[in-house]
């Protein structure tokens, strides 16, 4: 017979056994949780996982804005300033829906994107309240990725770029084709380069068309016809330069964009007992012009051989 120390011993030894294994696994389980989470596709915030969908959605709705003209239409904001405008860095922040944390709060300081004048991502910033400043996302790519080119268009032939936008090379030519038919008079000389080997040189304004959904998004027309989704068609304005031989040496567009002004408390005490927003972003419009590596002939098989005399005007470069 048992005594019932004896007993009362042995069920001592089984419980720390059962505790310390409870207590290994706790933290290998724990551990196994977090490396999980770490290797899940996305942008890793401080607060939340952005799936790169979700990113790439924001990118080409923020790129949008690039060429948005309406006076109260959202556009980029400028990130850093350099000396150049082609070297520009643009931030969007993403919807207040999007940024909730876990618990479903929304933050005080929305997580945003940051983007050239080409709509090439630079990353995914978030905003740490420990440090009291934004703080960069850490990208874990998927396993197959691929590419695009333009803004939500698959180019097949090549194309050319500029800003935000891209052309198919025929595209540009059949814009130039009906627009030249509209408007004979519609050419510029570019000053000072009567003296170019292939000059003068000459300006051109054209349109492209752009479809769009309800939502702003860039999209490929489907072809089929019994399809219920409604076309938003959006004109772009841009223009060419051409030289003496009617050949396209470089493109010229237009982004839309804002910047944030430095602002006083005193200014905004004083703007809110007037009752009146606090004007905070300035609107902008920035000039890009793009040479083109091989120039091509904007009327091809030389349909057009001869233009109208252009009138004289020259490009700006800020607005």
């Amino acid at each position: 017979m048992r005594h019932p120390h004896h007993a009362i011993r042995g069920q001592s030894i089984w419980l720390k056994a059962v505790f310390i294994i409870l207590l290994i696994s706790a933290p290998a389980s724990s551990m196994t949780g977090r490396i999980a989470v770490r290797n899940e596709a996305g942008y890793h915030c401080k607060y939340k996982i952005y799936p790169h969908s979700v990113v790439e959605t924001t990118r080409l709705v923020a790129c949008r804005g690039f060429t948005s003209p309406k006076f109260h239409a959202r556009r980029p904001v400028i990130y850093a300033d350099y000396s150049t405008v082609e070297n520009m860095i643009f931030e969007w922040a993403f919807p207040l829906a999007v940024t909730k944390d876990n618990q479903g709060k929304i933050r005080k300081y929305t997580d945003k994107i940051t983007f050239n004048n080409s709509c090439e991502l630079r990353g995914l910033l978030y905003y740490d309240y420990a440090t009291s400043q934004f703080e960069p996302c850490v990208n874990v790519p998927e396993v197959s990725t691929s590419e695009t080119s333009g803004i939500g268009q698959e180019l097949t032939e090549p194309f050319i770029k500029c800003g935000s936008l891209s052309w198919e090379i025929t595209e540009i030519q059949k814009n130039a084709k009906s627009k030249l038919f509209e408007t004979m008079n519609s050419f510029y000389e570019v000053e000072h380069t009567s003296m170019e080997v292939d000059g003068p040189w000459k300006k051109i304004s054209l349109t492209k068309k752009v479809i769009v959904d309800g939502k702003g998004k860039f999209f490929k027309p489907v072809s089929n016809e019994n399809s219920l989704i409604s076309f938003k068609v959006q004109a772009i304005e841009y223009g060419v330069i051409i030289n003496n031989q009617n050949e396209v040496r470089s493109i010229i567009i237009k982004h839309y964009i804002s910047r944030k002004l430095p602002v006083t408390r005193r200014f905004i005490r004083e703007a809110s007992k007037q009752e009146k927003s606090t004007p905070i972003r300035e609107k902008k419009i920035v000039t890009l012009e793009c040479p083109i590596d091989k120039i091509f002939p904007l009327f091809p098989n030389d349909g057009i051989s001869d233009l109208p005399s252009p009138k004289r005007q020259k490009t700006s470069e800020v607005v």
